[in-house]
């Protein structure tokens, strides 16, 4: 009796130790998350620009001695207004993602913004460019579609695409029109599915011969993430489906028109001082979302090689060739250790399907300080210099080709 009493008491002591330790160690281990949730929670908040606070851009203009212009995307608008000149915002069609746009009781995903209007967007090199978009909602002139013996090249992607942030006769695609015709279907924030989507939409009425798809490796895995949770955009994997976006292409500039006139009543491009969420750190909101993205982003990267190749597939059947054109990020240059690492596993996707790449991290890295093809050296979109060379690029593999049309 003796000894089972002792046993019970060594093993009670057993038992409050090992709890004591596992409690230590859950409390260390949620301490040492905490840390890496504070540094996440102030890399994200460094260089917040809020409201009456200049924006590291502008802060590198001044120390630089270049004009900056420091108003907000709704104080320009505003101002343009004020001379009785419409302007409007340019929407990423990506934000109707989640809500898309109702045309006769119907939901929508946009993949343009207003056509034939006069558009301001992003301020990174110190003015703000004003452009007048195409009769679809593109970045594009109005001579872009006058092309005498077929669209010999056009052009898909992001923002970079589309030309973020640059003069509209400094984009990839004006560039290129210089040496053969040549039209951007590019669209800020779209991802593989839009792309997919503007191929199908669009294509299969103007016929270019060759399409060049700009795949940005900074966020277009990201961008996929959240198209691929959305059923109009996923089905355009299917052979017959398409929106019928040019049929509804009035429509869809009226919802657009009306939409930013409300937006902009709501002072929604200034946006307040930024709210600091402190209980968003104790519950490890960015490290789970880290964890989360994670996991999507090898979803993101399984999906691709479909999306891809139904791409490759819609463009053969009317006599085009799809070219792939890798854009590297920033970060590739300025912080190595925040680069996508990705990269290798996209190149092998695409090279297993039999597709033309051209690598224009190739020719950055050939420059001794490749950041000056950033605005200010910063995180931003490229410079005019930088669309520049990466039109030089394409036209340089352009002329490798055996046939084209002519101009």
């Amino acid at each position: 009796m003796k000894n089972n009493i002792r046993l019970y008491k060594i093993i009670i002591r057993y038992w409050q130790i090992v709890t004591i330790n596992i409690t230590v160690f859950i409390l260390l281990s949620y301490i040492l998350l905490l840390l890496v949730e504070f540094y996440y929670y102030k890399r994200e908040n460094t260089n917040v620009n809020n409201r009456g606070s200049a924006s590291p851009n502008e802060i590198a203009a001044e120390k630089l001695g270049v004009p900056y212009d420091s108003r907000g995307l709704r104080q320009v608008i505003r101002d343009y207004r004020k001379k009785q000149i419409i302007v409007y915002p340019y929407f990423h069609p990506s934000i109707f993602i989640k809500e898309p746009i109702i045309l006769n009781n119907q939901e929508y995903i946009p993949l343009s913004g207003i056509s034939s209007a006069l558009t301001v967007f992003c301020n990174e090199s110190g003015q703000y460019p004003l452009i007048k978009t195409d009769k679809f909602g593109f970045n594009n002139s109005d001579e872009a579609y006058q092309y005498s013996e077929g669209l010999e090249m056009a052009l898909i992607g992001d923002s970079f695409a589309f030309g973020y942030c640059v003069d509209q006769s400094e984009t990839i695609a004006s560039i290129l029109r210089q040496y053969n015709s040549c039209v951007s279907f590019g669209s800020g924030g779209g991802g593989p599915l839009s792309m997919l989507g503007v191929i199908k939409e669009y294509f299969p009425i103007l016929k270019p011969r060759n399409v060049y798809w700009l795949y940005f490796e900074g966020n277009d895995l990201d961008d996929l993430m959240n198209e691929m949770n959305n059923s109009l955009l996923i089905n355009y994997l299917d052979d017959e489906y398409t929106q019928d976006l040019i049929s509804n292409n009035v429509l869809k500039d009226e919802y657009l028109i009306n939409y930013a006139t409300k937006e902009l009543e709501k002072d929604a491009f200034e946006g307040g001082e930024k709210t600091r969420n402190y209980g968003s750190i104790i519950v490890l909101s960015r490290i789970r979302t880290r964890y989360s993205n994670y996991r999507l982003r090898k979803k993101s990267l399984e999906l691709l090689p479909k999306i891809l190749l139904t791409a490759k597939e819609e463009l053969n059947n009317i006599g085009a060739e799809l070219i792939f054109v890798y854009l590297p990020q920033w970060e590739r240059y300025g912080d190595i250790q925040r680069t996508n690492q990705y990269r290798e596993q996209v190149l092998t996707i695409v090279n297993n399907l039999d597709l033309k790449i051209i690598d224009i991290h190739l020719k950055f890295s050939m420059y001794q300080d490749a950041l000056s093809l950033f605005p200010f050296n910063l995180r931003n979109h490229y410079t005019s210099e930088a669309y520049k060379i990466i039109a030089n690029v394409i036209i340089d593999e352009h002329k490798k080709s055996a046939t084209s049309y002519k101009k």
